[in-house]
Order: structure tokens, then C-alpha cells, then sequence
């Protein structure tokens, strides 16, 4: 057990972080804490001094810190610290002293200093939001799983891999990483799909499908993202192998069910609110780009979408159920009008990103 925390006394800090471009001066009158011979300060204190609203959650032992249009979450004991939706790991992390929160005396460079002063980016103010490098693709179906029939014997996972394959050539072109859950007609189960977006540590999942109906009527282009979280999604995830290798990752304690709970439901929350706009910016550029009708953005349960620790979406790019759509869909001409469309919508959600989500 480490040593009581000794308190040191009131200091003086000016410019604390030494030099650190995008921290500004700031003149402060923080006491500070001693912890195993690191020096802690008080939250709450440092807050204040910045100008940093904060909201702490007893019972959670989680603090949100909100300056502007940025965020930072953060969990006593344990290394993870949320900020504007990108994990960043503080060592030691911060820790609850006889009702006190503590946190180490670089947390102020290490973390604060990226949210307390934007800088220009053109003409507008970049503050900081997260770059969007690698995309991981996964074209539906495939092997002996065909997925839906369609008109004129149109196979579901034959249409989505050319869709797929395509839209890693252009996103490539435009500088991404790419990487496929399967390149070829091969049967790739859900669980290992998911399994290569989180080995991967892309940016964002994006799912290819076509769909179905009995009714030769209904058509249109969707786009889904996760559901938003129910009292079953938590309690599942804690539990689940690939959750718990991350959290592993993070060197949160298997034993600890709570700080597990408390940090899946920070990843869940956040990856199912990108992925609403990232669905949104797709299903806008494809509405404004393609012939066939657009019906919006949904919010399902699949399997793909509840198991991606990253923003992941599933699009189905029409019905192949539907003449009308089928004959499109068969068209070299109309499969890159929708692979232009997807990439458009890429494109936009990743401005937002760097412009330091300032939707929300």
C-alpha cells in the first residue's frame, strides 16, 4: 500500500508544464500532494484555475471535464483517460485521496494541455480533434455464405466485395490505410470480422452490404449504426473476449467489475455517437449523389456494430430485391456513382473530426 499522501503546501506555478507551446501561462495557487514520490494536485483546484467545468460522479468514481467544445473523461486508478473521444494513457493515474481527487502533476501538459488552446487551422479554429488514418472494409457474405438473391441471380457478397474493393482503392488514393476483412470470395464468421477491426486499431468500421425484401417495392440506401446502449449491452461486453483484451490493454483490472463497466460504457457511448455521424454524413452525400432513394440513418443491434470497439456503420447500398435498383446495382457506371458517395461521406465526417467535433 503506498504511503500516506503528505501534504507539501501551497505553491506558486507559472506556466506549469515547462515550456509546452499549446499550454497557455497561467498563474495558479494549487496545494499539492505526495504520493509514493509523485506530487498530485487536486482536480477540482486545477480546474478552477483553468477555467475547466467539471462534473464528478461519486458512486463511478469518473470526473468529465468540459472546456468548450472539448471533453475529457477520466476514471480514478486506472491509466485511461478519455479526451475528445481518443484514449490517452497518464502514469500513474489519478487517485481518490480521503475525498480528494488527485491527479499527477504532468496531467495538466500530458492531458489538459491538448484541449486548453485551440489553435488557427485556415480559417477556422482547429482545436485539436482526432485524424481518421486507417478504415477497416468488410464486405459482407462471402464463400459458402451467398447472403441475399437477387434479381437476375445477383449474389449478395459478389456485389458487395467489387463495392468494397473499389472503395479501398479510392480511400487508398486519398491517402488511407486500408484494411479488408476479406479481399476474395471467402467465408470470414462475424466474430473474426470484428476481431480484425480491433486487432487493427483502425479509425472507423465500415460494413458493405446489399439488402433484401419479399416485397419487390421496397428500395432505397441505408445507413445503420449501433443501437444506443441498454442496461444487456455493458454487462455483455465486460464479458467478452475481445473487450477483455483491451482492457487488459489498458491495464484495467480483470478483478475490477466496475472500473470494466464504467470504461466499456465510455467506449460504447462514444464509438455509437460517432458512429451516428458518421452514418449521417454518408447517408447525406448519398442522398444528394445517387438516383436510387435514400432512407436515412437507423439504429440496429448487428453483430459487427456491437462488437466493434471502434465507430462502426453498416451500409446497404440498395435492394437487390427491387428491378429497378438490381439493374443499377448491375451497372459499372452506377457502382462507382455509390462508391464515390461513400468515400464523399468519409470525407466529411473526417473534417468534422478535425475540427474537434464541434457538433456536439
Amino acid at each position: 500500500m503506498a504511503k500516506r499522501l503528505k501534504f507539501i503546501g501551497v505553491i506558486f506555478l507559472l506556466f506549469w508544464g515547462y515550456g509546452c507551446a499549446t499550454v497557455p501561462q497561467v498563474e495558479m495557487s494549487i496545494q499539492t500532494y505526495k504520493l509514493s514520490g509523485t506530487t498530485y494536485v487536486p482536480l477540482k483546484s486545477l480546474c478552477e484555475n483553468l477555467g475547466i467545468s467539471w462534473q464528478w460522479d461519486n458512486t463511478a468514481q469518473t470526473a468529465i471535464l468540459n472546456k468548450g467544445q472539448r471533453q475529457i473523461k477520466l476514471l480514478v486508478d486506472s491509466p485511461l483517460v478519455y479526451v475528445d473521444g481518443r484514449f490517452e494513457r497518464i502514469s500513474p493515474p489519478p487517485r481518490n485521496y480521503e475525498g480528494i481527487i488527485v491527479v499527477p502533476w504532468r496531467f495538466r501538459e500530458q492531458i489538459i494541455g491538448q484541449v486548453i488552446k485551440p489553435e488557427r487551422y485556415g480559417e477556422e479554429i482547429y482545436v485539436g480533434g482526432y485524424q481518421i488514418k486507417k478504415i477497416v472494409i468488410d464486405p459482407g457474405h462471402g464463400g459458402k455464405d451467398p447472403g441475399a438473391i437477387g434479381k437476375g441471380g445477383i449474389r449478395e457478397k459478389d456485389l458487395v466485395l467489387d463495392i468494397a474493393q473499389r472503395l479501398k482503392r479510392i480511400l487508398r488514393s486519398q491517402g488511407y490505410e486500408v484494411v479488408m476483412t476479406r479481399d476474395s470470395d471467402e467465408f470470414i464468421p462475424l466474430s473474426r470480422r470484428s476481431d480484425i477491426a480491433n486487432r487493427a486499431k483502425a479509425d472507423l468500421f465500415v460494413s458493405i452490404h446489399a439488402n433484401a425484401n419479399r416485397s419487390r417495392w421496397i428500395r432505397g440506401f441505408e445507413v445503420y449504426h449501433p443501437r444506443d446502449k441498454s442496461e444487456e449491452v455493458i454487462p455483455k461486453l465486460v464479458s467478452d473476449r475481445d473487450s477483455l483484451r483491451l482492457l487488459n490493454d489498458l491495464q484495467i483490472s480483470r478483478s475490477s467489475q466496475n472500473a470494466k463497466s464504467i470504461v466499456l460504457d465510455l467506449i460504447y457511448t462514444q464509438n455509437q455517437a460517432d458512429a451516428v455521424n458518421l452514418a449521417q454524413c454518408i447517408s447525406n452525400s448519398a442522398d444528394r449523389d445517387l438516383e436510387v432513394r435514400a432512407r436515412g440513418v437507423k439504429a440496429a443491434s448487428f453483430y459487427v456494430l456491437r462488437n466493434t470497439q471502434i465507430p462502426a456503420i453498416l451500409i446497404e447500398i440498395g435492394y437487390i430485391t427491387n428491378t429497378k435498383e438490381a439493374k443499377y446495382l448491375k451497372s459499372d457506371f452506377y457502382r462507382r456513382d455509390v462508391v464515390d458517395s461513400i468515400a464523399k461521406g468519409i470525407v466529411n465526417y473526417k473534417q468534422q473530426c478535425l475540427l474537434g467535433r464541434a457538433r456536439r
